[in-house]
């Protein structure tokens, strides 16, 4: 700076100080995707202030990279770390055969689950239905079924006369349709899942449940007879 008339003394001595402006720097503090979270203004030799830890859905926050926050020298960014959660899925399969739970990072790939299987039953579908990804919490799925149903075929066995198929379903119970079948010189006594009445008595109307586990199986029974005397 060009100067004039400091002093009006013969050989006076005059002291000029230095004077100094602290440096200052800028450091951001960037999530996983570079999202800036926060920017300070921090001076030279000072330390950054971490802002509250983030967030991220199916990730815990570690820390900060770099992780020393002390002793600021320059423009910074420090980048938020995280590390992948696992979690589970588990299958509550109502009475059906068991399924195994399933543990793996989030939106990893799930694999495909075996439907399990139950007497009397179809499998239908699960409760939520399954995710293809791993989700980002816990979750259990519960398995539908459907009844199977089958049907029941009346033989008159040398008796005369129609009878309609009965369709009854798994698990339901259900009287058998009332024997209209006749047969001279002859009294019906029942029915009996062979001819020759070596197989399972049934009575007229009988109330019956689960004769069969097969979806669409047909059963049949026969009319039983007794020879009228006199």
């Amino acid at each position: 700076q060009s100067v004039q008339n400091l002093s009006t003394t013969q050989d006076e001595q005059i002291t000029l100080y230095a004077q100094w402006a602290q440096d200052t720097y800028t450091v951001r503090f960037l999530d996983y995707d570079n999202t800036v979270l926060e920017s300070q203004t921090v001076a030279h030799g000072n330390a950054a202030t971490a802002p509250t830890n983030p967030t991220r859905t199916g990730y815990t926050f570690t820390g900060w990279s770099p992780s020393d926050l002390t002793n600021i020298t320059k423009d910074t960014d420090f980048i938020a770390e995280y590390s992948i959660n696992q979690y589970t899925l588990t299958f509550n399969t109502d009475g059906g055969s068991p399924v195994a739970d399933i543990t793996q990072d989030f939106d990893t790939t799930l694999p495909t689950v075996t439907d399990p299987t139950k007497t009397g039953y179809s499998f239908d579908s699960w409760t939520p239905e399954l995710p293809s990804n791993m989700p980002a919490g816990d979750q259990t799925h519960t398995a539908n079924w459907t009844p199977i149903s089958y049907e029941i075929l009346f033989d008159a066995n040398e008796g005369t006369g129609s009878m309609t198929n009965q369709t009854l379903t798994y698990d339901s119970e259900a009287n058998l349709t009332e024997n209209t079948f006749t047969r001279t010189g002859w009294t019906f006594t029942g029915w009996n899942t062979s001819a020759d009445g070596s197989g399972t008595d049934y009575s007229n109307e009988q109330s019956v449940q689960n004769l069969s586990t097969t979806q669409d199986e047909q059963i049949t029974l026969y009319a039983q007879w007794a020879q009228d005397t006199y």
